[in-house]
């Protein structure tokens, strides 16, 4: 069984308002839901993984007992050094987001075709693709599993 808890939004004859229902899972309100689910479903949160990558992620990592950051951003990177946490680092990139990766692929592709170029020295790969790679791996190399000093 799969169960997903996410920001629910309101929707109007077949199109969204704009307003959330209930909470909206960011910051301490993903470590609440997760706390409700593991209630719900009996499970041990100290036996529970959580992996996330900025500051809002945060609570939900620190509610069980094997959290990760993963290509965290500098104010998680310090919060888990300080708490003990393990840090994946997947690529060098580790600070840009997704919209500046994609802008500075668009840059990189348009300066190759300048030059005559297809400019696809790095695949981008979509959310889909990543999560996609991220559960079937095949041949991807293994990520840099880095403990806190």
């Amino acid at each position: 069984m799969i169960r997903v808890i996410a920001t629910r939004l309101e929707e109007r004859d077949g199109k969204f308002t704009g307003k959330v229902l209930g909470e909206a899972m960011f910051g301490e309100a993903k470590a609440r839901a997760a706390k409700r689910l593991a209630e719900e479903m009996q499970l041990d949160l100290g036996r529970c993984y959580a992996y996330g990558d900025n500051l809002n992620d945060r609570w939900l990592i620190a509610a069980v007992g094997r959290p990760t950051a993963v290509n965290p951003s500098n104010e998680l990177g310090r919060i888990a050094k300080t708490s003990g946490w393990p840090v994946i680092q997947w690529n060098e990139e580790k600070h840009l987001t997704q919209r500046s990766q994609s802008t500075q692929s668009s840059q990189g592709r348009m300066r190759g075709l300048a030059r005559g170029l297809d400019g696809e020295t790095k695949k981008q790969v979509s959310c889909g693709e990543r999560k996609e790679q991220l559960v079937n791996p095949g041949p991807m190399r293994e990520p840099a599993l880095r403990s806190p000093r």
